[in-house]
């Protein structure tokens, strides 16, 4: 069982997973999820969140474009 600290910071990396899965931000998502793996190797929800991550990349999805890239303009 990690100690409490370590286990802050499994849930924080879990929270940006989160927030990486519905931005399908996979790059982000596979990040997060190694990150507790490293220390959790068998943590089923970072199983499933890199799990999410692999098949979108297979189907070919596409990542959404990073937080800070501007939006496209709207063509006339």
């Amino acid at each position: 069982m990690p100690s409490e600290r370590v286990q802050r910071q499994i849930d924080r990396l879990l929270d940006e997973a989160e927030a990486a899965a519905a931005q399908k931000d996979w790059a982000q998502l596979r990040s997060c999820a190694r990150g507790v793996l490293a220390v959790d190797l068998e943590n089923s929800d970072a199983l499933a969140f890199l799990a999410m991550a692999e098949a979108a990349d297979q189907k070919g999805t596409p990542a959404s474009p990073p937080r800070d890239a501007p939006s496209p303009e709207p063509s006339p």
